[in-house]
């Protein structure tokens, strides 16, 4: 018999597990979609659909996006005003960073030279002309250095908006209703390897299939109606339970971009060892 994720009969509760939240209604607070039989994530003001958490994570997070409620404006009007001259201030200071480097190389350069030739007894005329070289490259470095400082001036502006934070590759709380919640507490989890029975895989097959009528049959990002799969919030290979509450059909290119839960690894680490991925 094969190993079960948790082992034994009765697995412990996941930490992604949660209880019902009091007086919390199962719908998403963002679109109101009912949540009774399809994911519901824990958001900062309530329950989220899963579309709904992913494009607010796309665009930064709830966090984000509360400290920062006018963030497109704010870098539209940035862009507008201010993106030219800063992008070429950039520039020029990245070209002073650059000569900097060369004079500090070349000067340092002639030191060792002339560390060398002293050390040695052959101090000569062309030493002599080295060191001068070296005092004019230290000079003219300053005086270069400081002209392209104040080219750089005429375009100083305003940095940009915070960039918002990249929260796709974080592990949403599922919120299971009391009674699913005691299901999945009670019930066998699918084994991880995937090699189910048959009896099993007529049972997921019933539940993708459900899944896929819930749905309508069309990828709940991107709204493709070819190459479906049911994806798992939760990845099997972490404990995620095969229930409609953690289950949504996305087509297989908004699949494999999943960064949830570590999903593009998962799928990786499927490839590298010569496991067809699925859905997980």
């Amino acid at each position: 018999m094969a190993q079960l994720k948790w082992g034994g009969t009765s697995p412990a509760k996941p930490d992604y597990i949660l209880e019902k939240l009091s007086g919390m209604i199962r719908t998403c607070y963002k679109c109101q979609k009912d949540l009774k039989n399809e994911p519901a994530i824990r958001g900062q003001h309530g329950l989220l659909c899963f579309p709904c958490r992913y494009m607010l994570d796309k665009a930064g997070g709830e966090a984000f996006l509360a400290s920062h409620p006018n963030y497109s404006v704010e870098k539209k009007q940035w862009e507008q005003n201010y993106g030219v001259r800063w992008r070429k201030y950039k520039r020029i200071e990245k070209l002073r960073d650059i000569l900097g480097y060369i004079y500090g190389l070349t000067v340092i350069s002639c030191l060792v030279v002339l560390g060398i030739a002293a050390k040695a007894g052959l101090w000569s005329y062309s030493c002599g002309w080295l060191a001068a070289g070296a005092i004019g490259t230290i000079l003219a470095s300053s005086v270069i250095s400081a002209i392209i400082g104040e080219v750089a001036n005429k375009y100083r502006s305003p940095s940009p908006p915070s960039e918002p934070p990249n929260t796709l590759n974080s592990k949403p709380e599922l919120v299971f209703d009391e009674k699913r919640r005691i299901e999945v507490e009670t019930r066998h989890f699918r084994i991880s390897d995937r090699h189910m029975g048959q009896k099993e895989q007529a049972g997921w097959q019933g539940i993708r299939k459900k899944c896929l009528e819930r749905d309508g049959y069309v990828c709940r990002i991107c709204g493709a109606k070819r190459n479906l799969e049911a994806h798992h919030v939760v990845p099997v290979s972490k404990g995620g339970p095969d229930c409609l509450q953690n289950l949504v059909i996305l087509c297989s290119v908004c699949h494999e971009d999943q960064e949830y839960y570590d999903h593009k690894l998962l799928i990786q680490m499927a490839k590298l060892l010569g496991r067809k991925h699925f859905e997980d």
